[in-house]
């Protein structure tokens, strides 16, 4: 056995990039370089390297570290498989927070919990990257993903020596655990964490619980952009509210910042809680359109779940809409989608 001089051992619940990054910086250098030496002909930071495949994974370690490979991917693996129902791949999957790749600088930030870095060594845990998880589980506080101090995406393989953990900005060097003010839970956003959590670890893949709960989404933003119709009176009888997501951006919910993500979910919780017979009814009873639920609802690998589900949607056949004159103003949404993906771009790519 010929272990790294400095080795640390993983975490039960931590990231693969995690673990790696906080041995290359015990060994006092880049994990842009730590990696180099494992794989001198891949530039894998360039991806998203804790859905690489485990085989792929294995080729720049010795026997002697595969297992702590396997243990620091087998959480988020496994996770993948029963959201997408493939094996981990280097592209975005529904449900897993995107990073936003774009060489080695990414657009969205790790989520982080303040309090954990401040009690204990600072790791990234794989529940973290699941879109689902806004508040931590063990503090009950709203999780981050930005620094407090330049309010900069937390990336931590971009940390360079002599910082020596991976709880620390990688561009102003401040502790990620200072200038926090520590925001509470959104209680709904919680419980539907927990029931996610649970569908995750014991549901049937078969039923697509996480596919009919990503349709429910499309719904929510379908009502939120007409504000009038069946779609908003039937969200008011199943106690949504009457200003439901009156704040949240027009993303993907991979792509959205953790407060939004928080108000979406809370929205969305109302709706999975009910019975799915009694859902699926009152889609029937509304006459709710198809196109209420997204590109997803023309998916036909559905499981029985959300196929039922868009099933008692009303069909509609898609009529060829007249050609826009260039005098016509533009639609607000559009306009406003065109402005989020501009912040992201600015406030990612800013230099200190």
């Amino acid at each position: 056995m010929n272990k790294w001089p400095l080795y640390q051992d993983p975490e039960s619940d931590e990231l693969f990039s995690s673990w790696l990054t906080r041995n290359a910086l015990a060994h006092g250098c880049s994990p842009m370089s730590f990696a180099g030496a494992l794989w001198p002909s891949k530039r894998v930071w360039i991806t998203d390297i804790d859905c690489r495949e485990l085989a792929w994974l294995e080729q720049g370690f010795e026997a002697w570290a595969v297992a702590a490979v396997r243990t620091t991917t087998v959480s988020l693996q496994t996770a993948v498989r029963r959201l997408s129902g493939n094996q981990p791949r280097a592209g975005n999957v529904r449900w897993l927070l995107s990073q936003g790749h774009r060489n080695r600088w990414c657009r969205c930030g790790m989520q982080f919990c303040p309090l954990c870095f401040s009690c204990q060594a600072p790791y990234y845990r794989y529940q973290w990257r699941l879109a689902w998880h806004t508040t931590c589980d063990r503090h009950g506080v709203q999780l981050s993903s930005r620094c407090a101090n330049c309010h900069a995406p937390v990336q931590p393989h971009l940390l360079q020596p002599p910082m020596l953990d991976c709880g620390r900005c990688h561009r102003c060097a401040e502790p990620l655990s200072a200038h926090h003010v520590i925001q509470s839970s959104v209680p709904r956003a919680c419980d539907f964490q927990r029931l996610a959590d649970s569908q995750l670890n014991t549901g049937d893949r078969s039923e697509g619980w996480f596919d009919y709960a990503y349709l429910l989404i499309s719904l929510l933003r379908y009502a939120k952009a007409n504000q009038t119709g069946s779609s908003l009176l039937m969200l008011k009888d199943l106690g949504v509210g009457d200003h439901f997501c009156d704040e949240t951006p027009d993303l993907p919910i991979e792509l959205m910042e953790v407060s939004d993500r928080a108000k979406l979910l809370a929205d969305l919780h109302p709706l999975v809680v009910t019975p799915p017979v009694q859902l699926i009814r009152m889609v029937a009873a509304y006459r709710i359109p198809a196109s209420a639920f997204g590109r997803l609802a023309r998916n036909t690998g559905l499981g029985s779940l959300p196929s039922a589900l868009v099933a008692a949607a009303v069909s509609t056949n898609p009529r060829r809409s007249p050609l826009r004159s260039r005098s016509e103003s533009v639609e607000r949404s559009g306009i406003e989608k065109k402005w989020l993906r501009l912040q992201r771009k600015i406030l990612s790519y800013e230099r200190s």
